[in-house]
């Protein structure tokens, strides 16, 4: 939190804050909501111009997760402190829903987790990708044998 930083730098830390953060309420209340990709979508067909807005980077930036950094950064809005906030908010729902699925069903261990809650996020963005790669892999159907 107190080192210098870009302002794209500190969108995916607050994104990944918010994702601990959102699935740490997740232990102590399991019932906890966040808004799912689908609502997104309906909010960005009929929802308030401000959450058409928000939607409009949700849905963009959670479309195009797999591209490489570059193409992540392009879409962020990095001028604009309440999109900023809103969306950062978002994305750190989203991935700390995606956390606690993986936990409660068992498919991420402790130590995982561990593991992530010690990332010091220097590399803020290239950890929300290795997370998200490693949540996405969790979800992946298993095969039968």
């Amino acid at each position: 939190m107190e080192r210098e930083q870009t302002r794209a730098e500190a969108f995916w830390v607050r994104s990944m804050e918010e994702a601990l953060g959102f699935f740490g309420s997740k232990l102590i209340n399991p019932a906890r909501q966040c808004t799912a990709l689908t609502a997104w979508k309906t909010l960005f067909a009929d929802g308030t111009d401000e959450q058409r807005r928000i939607a409009a980077f949700v849905l963009a930036i959670s479309a195009s997760e797999g591209e490489g950094p570059e193409a992540l950064s392009r879409l962020l809005p990095l001028r604009n402190d309440a999109l900023f906030h809103a969306v950062s908010h978002a994305l750190g729902y989203l991935l700390g829903d995606q956390l606690y699925r993986a936990v409660s069903s068992g498919e991420l261990t402790q130590s995982q987790v561990r593991t992530m809650f010690k990332d010091p996020l220097t590399r803020p963005l290239q950890s929300w990708r290795a997370w998200k790669l490693m949540l996405a892999h969790k979800r992946a159907p298993r095969r039968a044998a």
